[in-house]
């Protein structure tokens, strides 16, 4: 398969996800299924992550690492239509997904800046997955207290220990399958370069231009009406550019006519 093809191909596949998440949304308001629809938004908002960090940063994602990305939020959000109470295994499928997306992020950041990965994935896992439960009992407190449809639903204690010992899980296989999780790769992008143009100044001499350059002749001779010639040596100083190497300029000619 051409690049061509295979970009076309990931576009198009993009673009089915993201217009399946869309119709989990519809159906949401036809149901009247509060929760679809809120989840529905934020996988949406979600699956948009990638485009805004590419835009954000120096960094580009491969086109298989934002289709599996926004594949995630759809998985998650067509759970809320009902797979999550009737399919056992689709709340810890969701969550072993969710987990490899955000360890593979904190992997490959980990990586660029030569860190060891490992233990900040685990933090990342695991400090991630015990917000999002605690979040789910919040969540789920306020919108029973106000009469509302619940929008994230925490079933039990063995249900929560559950989902964090599969977000474990999905730290572990991002863990196992190391640099070949979802990488980040620096994208080539013009950089604007400031003038390395500054002003020069002779060292020990401050700030004022240099002198002319000066010919030292005998004192009895007259000076010759020709150009000097013969050997002449250079005396060679230092001049500072600030924020560059040191260059050298030469400054003075000497002439050792011999008398």
């Amino acid at each position: 398969m051409t690049e061509i093809a295979r970009s076309s191909a990931v576009r198009a596949a993009q673009r089915g996800i993201r217009g399946a998440i869309v119709a989990v949304i519809m159906t949401g308001f036809r149901r009247r299924n509060t929760g679809a629809v809120v989840n529905g938004v934020l996988a949406f908002a979600a699956a948009s992550l990638p485009r805004i960090v590419e835009r954000e940063s120096d960094v580009e994602f491969r086109p298989w690492q934002r289709v599996y990305t926004e594949t995630t939020m759809l998985g998650h959000a067509v759970g809320m239509l009902g797979l999550y109470d009737d399919t056992w295994w689709w709340d810890h499928l969701t969550h072993v997904l969710s987990a490899t997306v955000l360890g593979g992020f904190v992997h490959a950041t980990a990586c660029r800046r030569n860190r060891d990965p490992r233990p900040r994935v685990l933090a990342a896992i695991v400090g991630g997955g015990v917000l999002w439960e605690l979040m789910e009992y919040a969540v789920h407190g306020v919108t029973d207290r106000l009469g509302l449809q619940p929008v994230l639903i925490p079933y039990s204690a063995r249900d929560t220990l559950l989902d964090l010992v599969f977000d474990l899980v999905g730290a572990l296989l991002v863990l196992a399958v190391g640099k070949r999780a979802p990488e980040l790769h620096p994208r080539h992008r013009l950089t604007r370069y400031r003038s390395v143009a500054p002003s020069m100044r002779v060292s020990g001499r401050g700030s004022s231009p240099p002198r002319r350059p000066r010919v030292h002749r005998h004192p009895d001779r007259t000076p010759p009406a020709e150009p000097l010639g013969g050997d002449v040596a250079y005396s060679v100083a230092r001049v500072s550019v600030p924020n560059e190497a040191p260059i050298r300029r030469s400054v003075r000619m000497v002439d050792r006519r011999t008398e």
